[in-house]
């Protein structure tokens, strides 16, 4: 497999309720492996509560299936107590890997995330 150039993607997302909501995406190519990192800070206007978060994972795509997550890890989370329910997930979904914010019910948050993509192809 010949490494593919790394895409870096970033974006903001305002969830108001416990729905997970997609922070990020970066779609695959057919026949490749990705290596993920992303960054993610969270943050409650109203009071100044916040997170931090780091996740990992790693998702492949054989010929023109739907992407597969191999496994995800958080590695790295930061938070004040009033974070404790937020949550930072990547996902397969179709042919992209997605990062997914989760926040609290009745509470504005505010992410903004950078992923990090290493792709490889066939």
């Amino acid at each position: 497999m010949a490494a593919h150039t790394g895409k870096i993607s970033g974006g903001t997302v305002t969830t108001t309720s416990a729905t997970a909501a997609d922070l990020l995406s970066i779609p695959l190519p057919e026949n490749c492996i990705a290596a993920i990192v992303c960054d993610v800070k969270a943050r409650r206007p109203a009071n100044g509560d916040c997170a931090v978060y780091r996740v990992e994972g790693g998702v492949k795509r054989h010929g023109a299936a739907a992407a597969v997550l191999l496994g995800m890890s958080n590695s790295e989370s930061f938070e004040d107590t009033g974070a404790a329910l937020w949550d930072v997930v990547l996902v397969a979904d179709a042919n992209s890997v997605v990062l997914r914010v989760t926040g609290a019910a009745g509470v504005t948050l505010e992410w903004t995330g950078y992923m990090n993509a290493i792709i490889w192809e066939s």
